[in-house]
């Protein structure tokens, strides 16, 4: 695999598990990891190729997140969140 960065060669290491959450419940897959020696970058084609980032949240729902971000108050959020 050719490193995004950098454009060196990235060498596959193993699988590793990803979760993350879609507008139909949470999804978790085995997906390949690669890594660069030459700029020391690890990579996920898959995560790139699904739009996921750190927040383990799916390129569906994040719109969905910032829309109710917008519309309920931190108070009434904090208060769903301790009754959970």
């Amino acid at each position: 695999m050719v490193c995004p960065p950098c454009a060196a060669d990235a060498r596959f290491v193993n699988y590793r598990p990803k979760t993350w959450l879609t507008t139909t419940g949470q999804v978790s897959v085995q997906r390949a990891y690669y890594h660069c020696k030459s700029c020391g970058q690890g990579h996920g084609p898959f995560d790139q190729a699904n739009h996921l980032h750190g927040d383990h949240l799916s390129r569906g729902l994040r719109p969905l997140v910032c829309l109710a971000g917008t519309l309920a108050s931190f108070p009434d959020s904090a208060a769903d969140a301790r009754r959970c």
